[in-house]
């Protein structure tokens, strides 16, 4: 049997954005703060395993993040509350949203 890989396949330019600046950050050692993804970056399993190995943790909730952490922010992005609770308790934000997301939830808004 013969497989073809479609030309347009794996992750989304947000997703891979964000994928791509987790692991990043996971490298820079000489930074403070507990790693933290607020959600799951991806629903790709063995992303998210390897991303947790680098020392990442994944917090549903910004009220439960420590103060200080470095989070990053999904390609979904997150509400105004939550980025708010960010912070108010210090912590160096990476936002990943993706501009299309950012877009749509700008028009929400308004």
């Amino acid at each position: 049997m013969r497989v073809r890989l479609a030309d347009d396949a794996g992750f989304c330019f947000g997703v891979k954005n964000a994928v791509q600046k987790a692991y990043e950050m996971a490298e820079d050692k000489d930074r403070e703060g507990q790693l933290v993804m607020l959600g799951e970056l991806t629903h790709n399993s063995t992303v998210t395993q390897r991303l947790t190995d680098a020392g990442f943790v994944i917090v549903d909730d910004a009220k439960y993040v420590n103060p200080g952490s470095r989070v990053i922010i999904r390609a979904h992005g997150v509400t105004p509350d939550q980025y708010r609770i960010l912070e108010e308790k210090g912590c160096d934000i990476s936002d990943c949203t993706c501009p299309f997301v950012k877009k749509i939830h700008n028009i929400d808004r308004k």
